[in-house]
């Protein structure tokens, strides 16, 4: 997301997003199993607030507004016996899954 709070012009910071997941398994013959979801939600995209002149990250220790943008993608995962390994990929980012089940 871009940060411009406490002075700054525009700096990118690490963002948090909320997501729903809607998926459905496609392969499961016991030990193996493969699921596939949907993924929709909401992201920061952006935070800004008036300076402050007193220290403070914003202006009269205001919360700084965020801004949010939708976010979409989806989540691959396979399964071995316990072992589970995927993939979750969104037009901003994409992050490889790794567990154990229980």
């Amino acid at each position: 997301m871009l940060d411009s709070t406490w002075g700054q012009d525009q700096a990118v910071e690490q963002a948090t997003s909320y997501n729903l997941l809607a998926g459905a398994n496609v392969v499961d013959n016991g030990r193996f199993r493969t699921d596939v979801a949907l993924l929709l939600g909401v992201r920061e995209d952006t935070k800004d607030c008036p300076r402050s002149y007193l220290g403070f990250q914003c202006y009269a220790d205001s919360d700084p507004e965020t801004d949010y943008k939708g976010n979409f993608g989806a989540v691959l995962t396979v399964s071995f016996d316990r072992l589970t390994l995927g993939v979750r990929a969104t037009g901003e980012s994409t992050q490889v899954l790794a567990g154990l089940r229980f």
